[in-house]
């Protein structure tokens, strides 16, 4: 059982980390779907890199028991805290009702406990 962190954005103080791949392909797709959405949330990573997180509830806020989502729009990008200043995405979606689907955070909490059991036997690896 191993996981790759593919880097995201490291402009700044913190370090933003894909688990995995699903943040890559999520990107892929919704550049060619909604271009300037997908822009918007990759600026607001940049602006995260460097400044931390933002505290406005219109561009990050806390989902549950430690899971948090980057917002652009529709766009919606589910991370949790690593040790230091590191920020690890577990997957993309697309928001189309009020609340967050329940599906979303389920996955992210089983992207985070694949990611934790990995760690824990020294089996985390870094894509630049």
């Amino acid at each position: 059982m191993s996981v790759v962190l593919q880097l995201v954005c490291r402009t700044g103080k913190y370090t933003i980390c894909a688990v995995g791949s699903d943040v890559e392909v999520f990107f892929q797709g919704q550049r060619l779907r909604v271009p300037d959405e997908t822009a918007k949330l990759l600026r607001l990573l940049d602006y995260t890199s460097n400044c931390g997180p933002p505290r406005n509830s219109e561009k990050c806020r806390p989902l549950a028991d430690g899971l948090f989502e980057f917002k652009a729009d529709s766009l919606r990008l589910i991370w949790f805290w690593d040790s230091g200043c590191v920020i690890l995405c577990t997957h993309g979606f697309v928001k189309k009702r009020q609340k967050t689907p329940r599906a979303e955070i389920v996955r992210a909490k089983s992207i985070r406990a694949f990611y934790e059991a990995a760690k824990r036997s020294g089996c985390v690896t870094v894509e630049e």
